[in-house]
């Protein structure tokens, strides 16, 4: 994928600083409450250019970030965005780090996992992550129940270039578990005066709430409830690992 690739470049250019501000505000502020004090570390998976946790070490410097991603060139951005931050090059649906967390982070990249058996394998890698009193935060941008169609665009004009980003968020088969996002950009490097356009298609997996709740129990995984509501799209899942019966 192209966006991901050789122009992962784009995302920072059209997600300045502080664009997740409020969002990573109440995140942290849902953290603090569900495990009972700030946390002292975060592993973010499929972080991307680490834009949200970026936002989130603005007011909290102190807190530890390490941020996966399965994209070299998204790293990249990410090293650049949080230059404080520590990066692995992995799969989140494998890869196992020699280290647990208190907060165990999957955004919008959970939407690029590509069936039921690989979120298993996430959730699995996850606990393995996740600390004796931490807890594990899922962010879907949608369920199926709230899917709508629907377009949104970004611009920027920058010293590097003036993009033109449209997203349009489709659904080919109510029947399956995915729909279709179709990437359009138009693109103008300022070193060259050339507009070039490219235009990519990337499946997202979408599953239900009763999908997602059957999931967490089938992986032993107890659903937390914050006090405040979610406010910024999506579903959010606070999950803590069930009790051993033994």
């Amino acid at each position: 994928m192209k966006l991901y690739q050789e122009w992962a470049w784009l995302w920072s250019e059209v997600t300045p600083p502080e664009t997740y501000r409020d969002e990573a505000d109440d995140l942290f502020e849902i953290i603090t409450e569900s495990i009972g004090r700030p946390p002292i570390n975060i592993l973010e998976l499929g972080a991307g250019g680490g834009y949200l946790l970026h936002d989130l070490q603005r007011n909290h410097p102190e807190v530890e970030v390490l941020l996966v991603d399965s994209s070299p060139e998204m790293l990249v951005e990410a090293q650049r965005r949080n230059p404080n931050a520590k990066t692995v090059l992995g799969d989140m649906a494998t890869i196992a780090l020699n280290q647990q967390f208190d907060v165990v982070l999957l955004h919008d990249a959970v939407m690029y996992l590509s069936d039921r058996d690989e979120v298993e394998k996430v959730l699995e890698v996850m606990k393995r992550h996740c600390s004796s009193e931490g807890i594990v935060v899922i962010i879907p941008d949608c369920c199926r129940e709230t899917f709508e169609e629907r377009i949104l665009t970004a611009q920027c004009h920058t010293e590097r270039a003036s993009i033109h980003l449209t997203e349009w968020h489709w659904d080919p088969n109510e029947e399956q578990d995915v729909v279709s996002v179709e990437f359009s950009v138009l693109l103008r490097e300022n070193v060259h005066q050339k507009v070039q356009s490219h235009h990519e298609t990337h499946s997202m997996l979408v599953l239900s709430l009763g999908d997602w709740m059957s999931l967490f129990m089938k992986n032993h995984w107890m659903q937390d409830f914050p006090s405040m509501p979610w406010m910024h799209g999506g579903e959010l899942f606070l999950l803590r690992p069930m009790p051993s019966l033994c």
